[in-house]
C-alpha cells in the first residue's frame, strides 16, 4: 500500500514529534517486559528503573493538549489520534 500525502514541514515535524513520544512508550514497555520476572500466582515484577522508564514515556505524552471532540483520553491514545487524524485519507479515496 503506497500514499502520497502532501505535508507541510510543520506536519511533518508534529507527525516525527508524535511518533517518536510513541516510540519511547514502546521500547519503555518492551525494555519492562523484557526485564521483568515471572512469579508464582500469575504476578511479575519489573525492574524499578525500567518501571520509571516506562512512567517518564507516559508522562511526556500526557503533556500534550486535548483534542477537540470532547473525549478525555490518555496521552499515548492523544498521541494515536492525533496521527491517525492526520494521516487519514480524504473521503473517496
Amino acid at each position: 500500500m503506497s500514499f502520497n500525502i502532501n505535508l507541510t514541514e510543520a506536519e511533518h515535524t508534529k507527525i516525527m514529534c508524535l511518533l517518536g513520544l510513541l516510540g519511547e512508550v514502546a521500547s519503555a514497555a518492551c525494555q519492562a517486559a523484557d526485564d521483568s520476572e515471572g512469579l508464582a500466582g500469575g504476578e511479575a515484577t519489573v525492574p524499578a528503573d525500567r518501571f520509571q522508564a516506562l512512567s517518564d514515556a507516559l508522562d511526556e505524552c500526557d503533556k500534550l493538549p486535548e483534542l477537540d471532540d470532547n473525549y478525555v483520553r490518555d496521552g499515548w491514545l492523544r498521541a494515536l489520534d492525533t496521527l491517525r487524524e492526520m494521516l487519514k485519507l480524504p473521503e473517496g479515496k
